[in-house]
């Protein structure tokens, strides 16, 4: 299992949402802060902390700021999930059957869990680690 550490650089990766879109954590990060929620449809603590993510997503939506789930089930299944629990933020896919590369990088493979990343900033001419990741390699 991989190792996360606060204010480490983040993997960075790639992967499609369920509309086909591709995502990219570097890209996003260029924007602002990223929050990586990692879920299975199955998961009871997922069913009941995605829909409060959801609610942040409402409060917070914004072009700087990304809320992005990362399922580890399929389309079909994920799309289900989505409806059923109200989900409108963009949700990626990364499949079993491409042994679960992203969630595996970030040491969440199974397991409900969200990272926050966010790129180092700059404060009066000095820099600043932020909480989570600082940026990403």
């Amino acid at each position: 299992m991989t190792h996360i550490v606060a204010g480490n650089a983040a993997p960075n990766f790639s992967l499609k949402s369920l509309d086909g879109k591709e995502f990219s954590l570097c890209s996003a990060l260029e924007k602002g802060p990223v929050l990586l929620a990692f879920f299975k449809i199955g998961c009871p603590t997922c069913q009941y902390t995605i829909p409060f993510i959801e609610r942040l997503f409402q409060r917070f939506k914004s072009p700087s700021i990304s809320i992005v789930g990362i399922s580890q089930n399929g389309a079909e299944k994920t799309a289900n999930f989505n409806r059923e629990y109200g989900v409108t933020f963009p949700v990626l896919l990364d499949e079993e059957s491409k042994s679960y590369v992203v969630s595996n990088a970030y040491g969440r493979h199974g397991s409900h869990r969200e990272l926050f990343c966010r790129a180092r900033q700059t404060r009066k001419g000095s820099s600043f680690p932020a909480e989570g990741f600082r940026s990403c390699q």
